[in-house]
């Protein structure tokens, strides 16, 4: 996994480029649909898209309609994120060896800023975790560790 963070004068950007051994099918499947969310990040609903135009998120009391920005079946999909966005492309490199890249841009006055790009960082992993139908468990050591790492490099 390779992360770049870059900080502008409103936002910041995070890019995760991630190789997985699975095909663009299967990803899509993961990122695209209700049931693939359930399998790495269950809090998303995506029913009938592209026709609905809207994710869900909802957990902890916290629900969120998201809107959908992009839908390229099966390569790249794009939706809000409270006031962020999230878009993640897709490039196969062989026959079951896909590129995945994902991007988030969020404003420097999001809530729990670094929380969420921690976050993000570790469902990236979990995401992988799930196509290479490895376990999965919440990692609070590694969470800080990634929070601690974000913030300093946004305090620079």
């Amino acid at each position: 996994m390779t992360f770049q963070l870059q900080k502008n004068s409103n936002t910041i950007n995070l890019t995760i480029v991630e190789n997985i051994t699975t095909t663009k099918e299967e990803l899509w499947d993961l990122i695209s649909t209700t049931a693939g969310y359930k399998k790495w990040f269950p809090e998303i609903q995506a029913n009938n898209l592209p026709d609905s135009q809207q994710l869900f998120f909802s957990a902890n009391g916290i629900k969120e309609e998201m809107s959908l920005l992009l839908y390229d079946a099966p390569y790249a999909i794009k939706y809000s994120w409270a006031e962020a966005t999230v878009a993640f492309k897709i490039a196969p490199v062989e026959k079951k060896l896909v590129q995945l890249t994902f991007q988030e841009i969020i404003p420097t006055t999001f809530p729990d800023l670094v929380k969420d790009l921690a976050g993000w960082t570790l469902q990236i992993q979990h995401l992988k975790q799930n196509c290479l139908k490895e376990d999965y468990t919440f990692d609070q050591e590694k969470f800080d560790t990634i929070a601690k790492s974000y913030q300093e490099i946004l305090s620079n």
